[in-house]
């Protein structure tokens, strides 16, 4: 537990970790970001991310057919206790619900997803 602590806190050092996307409830990706006094505009949407170390950072998504789009800022992080947990069953992201809504899976479940910390220069790209 004293390892999963440590890495909570610091920044991801990897350029991608591949994973599952989960999604937040409409809205409430928003309002973690107001709250945080951040905007989304100009952003594909916020995320959050494992660890807290990573908040602040710019990531791109890269979806399972290839298509990638970004960058979405990383407004949350996952709770130190609920790291572990996260980590070992490679729920790796969680988006707002728009993003799932037009990934479609939207009260569908976790999807695998590759989250890049350095923009890729390959994929399909998508409009944000």
């Amino acid at each position: 537990m004293m390892l999963a602590a440590a890495l909570w806190s610091v920044p991801t050092a990897d350029s991608y970790i591949d994973g599952r996307a989960t999604y937040m409830v409409p809205g409430l990706m928003e309002q973690v970001a107001e709250n945080r006094g951040r905007s989304l505009a100009g952003y594909a949407g916020g995320v959050a991310l494992n660890r807290a170390g990573d908040l602040g950072r710019l990531v791109w998504l890269e979806w399972a057919d290839g298509t990638v789009n970004g960058p979405y800022l990383v407004v949350d992080c996952a709770r130190r206790e609920h790291f572990e947990e996260r980590e070992r069953q490679r729920f790796i992201v969680e988006v707002d619900a728009q993003t799932a809504w037009l990934r479609e899976f939207y009260r569908v479940g976790p999807v695998p997803v590759r989250v890049w910390f350095i923009r890729p220069e390959h994929g399909r790209w998508q409009a944000n």
